[in-house]
């Protein structure tokens, strides 16, 4: 519930400071966007293919929530070569999503930071016995730094970077605490909606 204070007094402060009362804003500033990502993350050593769903309500011109889910389509080996149980990882989480900062308009470049809040689950499987060997719920902090590439009018490609720490995750077969801390990479297709 903190979290929410701070989101909400962020977003309404510029304007509080500049003499106008809290609100919306012109239909102009507020919207949707939703977006698909495709990319990969780095854990245990290992890169994982990536895939991520997001979407965001943005209701000032600078400030956007929502929610966004990450994770790999295909699970990556973490056994060493040649070794007979070839143990494989796979990982998935959600949560918040925040952004701060007015995205860039037209044919512009445009940076702007990100933030995702939540938790996750990560899995070693066996593929000879077709069943989880163990498996860890834990929290996650990921920052992200978002460059906005030059855009379509309502599709904008932007290259994500961002960065997975990871708490509560212990006792994985092979995957020390913090292998699953790592970064992520992956270029992102929004829509992007006004009223």
């Amino acid at each position: 519930m903190l979290l929410l204070r701070i989101a909400f007094l962020l977003a309404f402060l510029p304007g509080a400071l500049a003499g106008q009362g809290p609100g919306l804003g012109p239909s102009a500033d507020v919207g949707w966007s939703g977006s698909l990502h495709l990319g990969a993350m780095r854990a245990a050593d290992r890169t994982l293919p990536m895939v991520a769903l997001a979407g965001a309500f943005r209701f000032s011109p600078r400030f956007e929530m929502g929610g966004g889910g990450v994770f790999s389509p295909t699970p990556v080996r973490i056994s060493p070569q040649g070794s007979s149980d070839r143990s494989e990882l796979s990982l998935g989480y959600g949560g918040l999503l925040l952004r701060y900062g007015a995205p860039p308009t037209g044919e512009r470049w445009g940076v702007r930071p990100a933030l995702l809040l939540g938790a996750g689950r990560a899995r070693v499987t066996s593929p000879l016995i077709d069943a989880d060997i163990a498996s860890e719920n834990f929290l996650l902090f990921e920052p992200s730094v978002e460059l906005h590439l030059p855009r379509a009018p309502r599709l904008r490609p932007v290259l994500n970077l961002g960065y997975r720490m990871v708490l509560g995750a212990e006792g994985l077969p092979r995957v020390e605490a913090s292998g699953l801390r790592g970064a992520t990479l992956a270029l992102s297709f929004n829509m992007v909606r006004n009223p």
